[in-house]
């Protein structure tokens, strides 16, 4: 194919004179695999609402378009690739799953059957649990985090290990049956801060409102509670934040991981106007060694009217 035809005014059509392709700028995102190779293209040129003539894109145009062209099959072989590796872990990830087997530990306690309504007087003691799993979230290898409802209550349970390695657990979902063994203990699961710091900053008004002051007085709490033991349990390099915090703009955290070679799924840099991911954010925060506050993100990708 030596010639493709493009309209910016139609919203559909062929690689024709009389049926044009739409806006030749969007073929980087073509889904049929029409384009093997970049081919030439020819636009229509317009005045008014009056098409007028078939002329040649500028060599700007044609370098612009190139890129986006190969950049989009780029991304595409790459998406592909790891779609496919992916895959091929996750089989063997379940086969060498099927491996592991979950025994009953004869030197535990029998376990005392109870509806979630009940727990709250059995605290200390090993219970069994009939329910559905309302929640789940998984957190490396190791951790598993359940919110189970059995229709009188939700419970909040975590799994360590093998419970989090064998079959079932890696094909655990949402909705799924089961029934769990544990023991009854107060403490209070992680979860993102973000739903409830929005519902707290009316409360607060925005020109007082300090999240810095905020967390390091979360974390003064829990380190003068109960629970400190079971904090370090689960991280025993925790170290309490100190202030200030690290102030970053969007753009400077964008030039940062380009400058640090830190690129995307696709091994693209990331670019203006893209979301940085989580993963990306901590990877900077463990590098520089600091708690670090993004800030001044462009609107257009911003939730939130505070950043």
């Amino acid at each position: 194919m030596s010639q493709i035809y493009s309209s910016f005014v139609d919203l559909v059509g062929g690689d024709t004179k009389d049926d044009p392709v739409k806006n030749y700028k969007h073929l980087e995102n073509d889904k049929s695999n029409k384009f093997t190779k970049f081919p030439s293209f020819l636009q229509i040129a317009f005045k008014g609402r009056a098409l007028d003539r078939w002329a040649v894109i500028s060599k700007t145009q044609m370098k612009n378009t190139k890129k986006l062209f190969h950049r989009g099959q780029q991304k595409t072989d790459a998406k592909d690739m790891k779609e496919a590796e992916d895959a091929e872990r996750r089989e063997k990830n379940l086969e060498d799953a099927k491996k592991i087997v979950i025994e009953n530990n004869p030197s535990l306690p029998d376990p005392q059957t109870a509806k979630i309504y009940q727990l709250e007087d059995l605290r200390g003691k090993r219970v069994k649990v009939f329910g559905w799993v309302h929640r789940l979230r998984r957190q490396g290898k190791n951790l598993l985090f359940i919110v189970l409802r059995d229709g009188t209550g939700f419970l909040q349970c975590l799994f360590t290990d093998n419970p989090c390695q064998c079959y079932n657990g890696l094909v655990l979902s949402t909705e799924s049956a089961v029934a769990l063994y544990g023991t009854i203990r107060p403490a209070y699961l992680t979860q993102s801060s973000q739903l409830d710091l929005e519902t707290c900053i009316p409360a607060h008004g925005l020109c007082s409102f300090s999240f810095e002051d905020l967390v390091c007085a979360v974390v003064d709490r829990v380190l003068k509670s109960p629970i400190t033991p079971l904090l370090y349990d689960l991280n025993p390099n925790f170290k309490p934040l100190t202030r200030p915090f690290k102030r970053m703009n969007y753009t400077e955290a964008i030039d940062w991981l380009k400058g640090h070679d830190i690129r995307e799924d696709d091994g693209t840099h990331y670019e203006f106007g893209e979301d940085i991911p989580e993963a990306s954010e901590r990877l900077m925060m463990d590098t520089i060694n600091e708690t670090i506050l993004l800030c001044r993100f462009p609107a257009e990708i911003s939730p939130t009217p505070y950043y």
